[in-house]
């Protein structure tokens, strides 16, 4: 379809080639101009947790505190029983759709489970008005799918961008999520999902109870920032202007003291962290590495029947979330993120890495299966 296009275009210029000279300057330094303009795309935060983490406290604190940022919040319901919550920040539950515009500067909006393309359309109309999107997904007990939507939309021209998933956990009823059979999953993908957790309520409980918390928390999720919080309040820099899902600015990310982590999974939980670390520190190549990559995070189906009977029978494993950085056998560098069955591999030359490194985060991980399809090992 792209090259119908472009013969399309160049027909048309070889058909109206003699009145080309005709065209003012002026029109060619206007149109130049115009392409030039291309607004930036508004970053998403995405927070998540279960109810009584502290969302709404979070919400409350953005919408009414003077902290001098542009914030649009939208809240959107994927189920029932919220009009506690939108009452407690002054939402009308009649304004879907529409902005509520608050003293601070920050807008809010309550929608009814709508997909990406109507919060798109939403944004447009208040385009240039706030600097920062923030979604709360009440009712939503697995992010995934919003995420993976925000993140796929950023890559055919949406306005949105996504900046950084945020999880809360209630510090005080977590054991609860955690430990009760028909929401432990849930709990862990929540926190698998995140970049960063809010662990909130820390001064309703020991310093003990805390610490166990966050070591569960890096247990499932290596690579998460954590950051105790007590009714929701932190730095605002800490949710915004995350770029959790761009290119590397600084330094890529580091395994170093993330593999004592690796399949020290909670009892009450089947989703777990590994981190794998090709021996020889290249891959082959970047083409080679995606085939195999492709067939893991898909169908499972890259490995032969002798290394998949590796894995358990019992179980099948699923992946939730991967990144990483790759080094090739010609020197070239790579990002990897990954979100599901959606990835992107980013060509990095701003940034040095000495060798490829990955962390996995996901259902029933089996470490040397991993290893063995990517890498032969």
């Amino acid at each position: 379809m792209t090259d119908g296009k472009v013969a399309d275009m160049r027909d048309s210029r070889d058909m109206n080639s003699e009145d080309e000279d005709d065209v003012p300057d002026l029109l060619h330094e206007e149109q130049n101009e115009s392409r030039e303009e291309v607004p930036e795309k508004v970053p998403v935060t995405i927070v998540t947790g279960f109810l009584g983490a502290g969302k709404t406290t979070l919400l409350d604190y953005v919408l009414q505190s003077d902290h001098g940022k542009r914030i649009a919040v939208v809240m959107n319901e994927f189920g029932e029983g919220t009009e506690a919550e939108k009452e407690s920040i002054g939402v009308n539950a009649a304004g879907v759709e529409e902005w509520l515009e608050l003293n601070n500067g920050c807008l809010c909006c309550t929608v009814k489970d709508v997909g990406v393309s109507a919060i798109e359309t939403m944004v447009a109309k208040k385009r240039g008005a706030f600097d920062f999107l923030i979604i709360e997904t009440t009712g939503l007990a697995n992010p995934g799918p919003i995420i993976g939507a925000f993140w796929l939309d950023e890559g055919l021209q949406s306005c949105l961008k996504l900046d950084a998933v945020v999880t809360l956990v209630d510090s005080l009823n977590a054991h609860r999520s955690r430990d009760e059979p028909s929401t432990a999953m849930e709990w862990a993908a929540q926190i698998g999902l995140a970049d960063v957790v809010l662990l909130n309520k820390t001064d309703l409980v020991d310093d003990r109870k805390v610490e166990q918390l966050q070591s569960d928390i890096i247990h499932i999720n290596p690579t998460v920032t954590i950051h105790n919080t007590v009714k929701s309040r932190v730095p605002l820099d800490s949710i915004f202007g995350r770029r959790c899902y761009d290119v590397y600015l600084e330094s890529p990310l580091s395994l170093q003291n993330m593999t004592q982590y690796s399949h020290q999974s909670l009892a009450s939980s089947v989703i777990t962290s590994c981190a794998v670390t090709l021996p020889s520190g290249k891959i082959e190549s970047i083409e080679k590495f995606e085939n195999l990559f492709t067939g893991l995070i898909w169908n499972n189906s890259t490995c032969d029947n002798e290394i998949n009977s590796s894995t358990s029978s019992k179980h099948k494993m699923q992946i939730l979330r991967a990144k990483g950085s790759i080094l090739t056998d010609c020197g070239e560098m790579y990002q990897l993120q990954a979100v599901g069955e959606l990835y992107d591999l980013s060509e990095l030359s701003s940034v040095h890495i000495s060798r490829t490194h990955l962390v996995f985060i996901g259902k029933h991980l089996d470490k040397k299966y991993i290893a063995d399809c990517l890498f032969g090992t």
